[in-house]
C-alpha cells in the first residue's frame, strides 16, 4: 500500500510538472527593454537622432541635433563604415561594422559609443567561419537590458542562396570594468533582423530569416528553436529590423517588424512593410498573431 502510494504521488508529481512546463510554455513574450529607443539624456542634450554612413568620405557616424545640424568627433573618422546600433541601459551605444560585399575584407568589429564622453572604441571584434564570396558580416544588433547582453546577426554566404553560414553570436557585457567576451555562438541560422524578449524570464531571440518570410525564435539556455511564419504582404519580402515593445496595459510583448525585399547588394527596398503583432505558443509551435 505504501509503495503503491508513493507510485500515485509520483506520478500525480509528474502530471503537475508537465502542466506547469505546458503553462510556461503557452506564455508570452515580454519585453526586456526598448534598446531601440533614444536615451532620455542624449534627448536632454538636444540630440534628436543618429546617422550611420557608409561612405568612404564622409565620417562614419553622425549625431543629429534639434537645430537640424549633425555633429561628429573627428575621432571617429578612424572607425569601420558602420551599420546597425542599439543602445544598452547605461545609454550608451553599441555598433556593428556594416557588412560588406564581394571578396572585400572588412574589420567585423563591434564598436562602443561611450554615453557620457561619446568616446567610439573597438569592444568586439569577430572571426570568419569560412571564406566569404558575396555577403558577410553583421546584419543587426539587439540587447537584452535585464542580463546585459548584447546578440549580433553575422550572416557569411558562401553560395546562392544563402546555405546555414549564418551565426547568432551572444556577447557578454555585464561588466563595464572588463572587455566584453563571447558567451557564445548559434549556428546555421542565416539571419537578418533581430530582437530580444524574454520567455517566462528566460532570455530568448527572434531572427528573421533570410530564406523565407518567417522569424526564428531560439532559446539559447534550452538550445531549442521554432520558425514562425510571419504573413508579408509579398512573398520575397524578408524580416530586417525587429522592435518590441510592451503592448499597452499587458506584459506581453508588442513586436513590429519591417519587412522588405532583401537583396543580397544591400539595396535599399522603397516599398518596406511595417508589420505589428504578437508571438503567441500554440501547442508545441508557435504563431504571429497581428495586431491591428
Amino acid at each position: 500500500m505504501v509503495i503503491a502510494a508513493i507510485a500515485v504521488i509520483a506520478v500525480f508529481a509528474v502530471i503537475l510538472m508537465g502542466a506547469e512546463y505546458l503553462r510556461r510554455e503557452s506564455a508570452s513574450l515580454q519585453q526586456t527593454c526598448s534598446s531601440r529607443s533614444l536615451p532620455e539624456s542624449w534627448q536632454r542634450s538636444g540630440i534628436i537622432g543618429v546617422r550611420t554612413l557608409q561612405s568612404l568620405h564622409e565620417s562614419p557616424l553622425a549625431l543629429l541635433l534639434a537645430d537640424g545640424s549633425a555633429w561628429s568627433d573627428p575621432t571617429w573618422n578612424s572607425a569601420d563604415r558602420l551599420g546597425s546600433f542599439v543602445f544598452d541601459r547605461h545609454e550608451s551605444m553599441w555598433i556593428a561594422s556594416s557588412p560588406a560585399l564581394g571578396y572585400l575584407q572588412p574589420a567585423l568589429r563591434i564598436w562602443k559609443l561611450d554615453g557620457v564622453t561619446f568616446r567610439l572604441t573597438p569592444i568586439v571584434t569577430l572571426t570568419l567561419s569560412t571564406p566569404p564570396r558575396h555577403l558577410f558580416g553583421v546584419i543587426d544588433l539587439a540587447y537584452d537590458c535585464m542580463h546585459d547582453v548584447l546578440y549580433a546577426t553575422d550572416v557569411t554566404q558562401t553560395g546562392m542562396p544563402l546555405t546555414g553560414q549564418g551565426r547568432i553570436i551572444e556577447i557578454d557585457a555585464r561588466d563595464p570594468r572588463q572587455p566584453p567576451r563571447i558567451r557564445s555562438v548559434v549556428d546555421g541560422i542565416d539571419g537578418l533582423g533581430i530582437g530580444a524578449a524574454l520567455l517566462n524570464g528566460e532570455p530568448v531571440v527572434l531572427v528573421g530569416n533570410a530564406d523565407s518570410p518567417s522569424l526564428t525564435m531560439v532559446h539559447l539556455a534550452r538550445g531549442k528553436r521554432w520558425v514562425i511564419p510571419v504573413p508579408t504582404e509579398r512573398s520575397d519580402q524578408r524580416v530586417t529590423r525587429i522592435k518590441i515593445d510592451p503592448l499597452p496595459d499587458t506584459s506581453t510583448a508588442l513586436i513590429t517588424l519591417t519587412a522588405q525585399r532583401f537583396t543580397f547588394q544591400l539595396l535599399p527596398d522603397p516599398e518596406p512593410t511595417t508589420l505589428r503583432g504578437v508571438v503567441r505558443a500554440d501547442g508545441d509551435s508557435w504563431v504571429w498573431e497581428p495586431v491591428r
